[in-house]
């Protein structure tokens, strides 16, 4: 059966939504797994149940990426993409924010 090509009237609106399809499997599938091993450690979602500080999961960005930086792909004790956490680690002080979970412990700038 053919179709006549009509405006679907609710690509409008999905048009000026943030368009998550562009996020590439791969980073998405690397973050997923840090995620995983943070719900199997700590619980799923912990950091909405529990205020985290910022400087944790900047701390632990930094040295994932100086792992990354230094030729090393995997975290050897999890086996899973040093980008991936940072990817995590990222999204958490995100989302802590976005739900007012965040401790906000990053130094003050000096005036």
């Amino acid at each position: 059966m053919t179709y006549k090509k009509t405006p679907n009237p609710k690509k409008q609106y999905g048009d000026a939504k943030v368009s998550l399809g562009l996020i590439p499997k791969a980073a998405m599938e690397a973050q997923a797994a840090a995620h995983q091993l943070g719900a199997a450690k700590y619980g799923p979602w912990n950091w909405r149940d529990t205020p985290v500080e910022a400087m944790t999961y900047i701390n632990a960005m930094l040295r994932h990426i100086q792992e990354w930086k230094e030729i090393e792909d995997n975290d050897p004790d999890t086996t899973k993409s040093h980008l991936g956490n940072v990817m995590a680690c990222c999204a958490i002080i995100l989302d802590a924010q976005y739900f007012g979970t965040l401790i906000d412990d990053r130094p003050q700038r000096k005036k």
